[in-house]
């Protein structure tokens, strides 16, 4: 028999968004309707703001996790990408080109806005809607 491959759905947020009481609440809802299926969490990285949290409570709740760290930064143990694709000068294409390649490969995703407009998630947002694939902004 085959192994189920995981569902991947990609959880980001608003450098605005505070609420980390709702990304707990998500990623429990998301552990308890996927019981017994395999899911991997997919998340923008970064060390500070909500997307730090997303990784923490990933996997603190037992997530698979990797993360599309922007390749301007260094690789770390959840980095989905190469060794090669790290540590690069910084340019502001890379976060366009990390939020592309999450979008290609999850199933689904979660965006997590703040006050403020969608800022560099709305290239995710528009790619997974490009993609016909399914998108929360909550």
């Amino acid at each position: 028999m085959k192994p189920t491959k995981p569902y991947k759905i990609a959880l980001l947020g608003t450098k605005d968004y505070a609420n980390t009481r709702l990304v707990k609440e998500t990623l429990f809802k998301i552990k308890q309707q996927y019981k017994t299926e395999p899911v991997l969490i997919l998340g923008a990285g970064g060390s500070v703001d909500i997307n730090k949290k997303i990784r923490n409570y990933a996997l603190e709740f037992g997530f698979d996790y990797k993360e599309y760290n922007p390749s301007y930064t260094g690789r770390n143990n959840y980095s989905a990408m190469a060794n090669s694709y790290y540590n690069k000068a910084y340019h502001p294409s890379h976060v366009h080109h990390s939020l592309t390649m999450m979008s290609r490969v999850a199933d689904a995703m979660v965006i997590f806005k703040g006050q403020d407009e969608l800022g560099a998630c709305e290239i995710a947002y528009k790619q997974m809607t490009k993609l016909n694939k399914k998108v929360a902004v909550l």
